[in-house]
């Protein structure tokens, strides 16, 4: 019996330090910023930001493009009707604005050119002059319309710059306006 007891007066003492949360904090902090780190990395890889070059729509063009934008929904609606797009001769007489030429104060001279699904209009305002169009897509296809403007050289109608204005519906550096709430936005995408 000697021998037990004398093994048992032998233990071990082993010292354990109290866990007093340093290291945990500091691991679960690491572990944090490194997924936050990770998932930024992925998101910017994943979805690459696109720049965006913003400009300044004229005051002298917010009446008519807002106005445009308002008779792009007529023009849906007639077309959704009569089966094919109204004619400018038709927008005129039925005096859908800004087809129908009122002459107000301060407001731009405008001349209106159609060329299939694309409305374009010259604006001449004091020393400035501007282009906007309307684009109509396809019945069905999204967007339905697409609203746009440019700075533009004035140019004769009815001359050898009508091949110009023609292929205008079609090329070129536009600003493109979104088609809800255009007027009431300082800031537009250039397309």
């Amino acid at each position: 019996m000697g021998a037990k007891q004398n093994n048992v007066n032998d233990a071990v003492i082993e010292a354990v330090v109290p866990w007093n949360g340093k290291t945990e904090d500091r691991l679960v902090l690491f572990s944090m910023t490194l997924i936050v780190v990770l998932a930024v990395v992925l998101l910017r890889w994943l979805y690459p930001s696109q720049s965006a070059v913003y400009s300044v729509v004229p005051d002298k063009l917010r009446q008519p493009l807002t106005a445009l934008g308002n008779a792009a929904e007529e023009l849906l609606l007639l077309r959704e009707i009569e089966g094919q797009l109204p004619l400018l001769d038709g927008l005129s007489e039925q005096g859908v604005e800004p087809f129908f030429a009122r002459p107000m104060g301060d407001a731009p001279e405008m001349s209106w050119q159609q060329y299939g699904p694309c409305y374009l209009a010259t604006l001449q305002a004091g020393d400035s002059s501007y282009q906007i169009r309307l684009l109509i897509a396809k019945a069905g296809a999204e967007p339905a319309y697409q609203l746009n403007w440019r700075d533009s050289p004035i140019i004769e109608l009815g001359t050898e710059h009508g091949t110009e204005q023609q292929s205008a519906c079609s090329a070129g550096e536009w600003h493109q306006l979104p088609n809800s709430n255009h007027h009431q936005k300082d800031h537009h995408e250039v397309s």
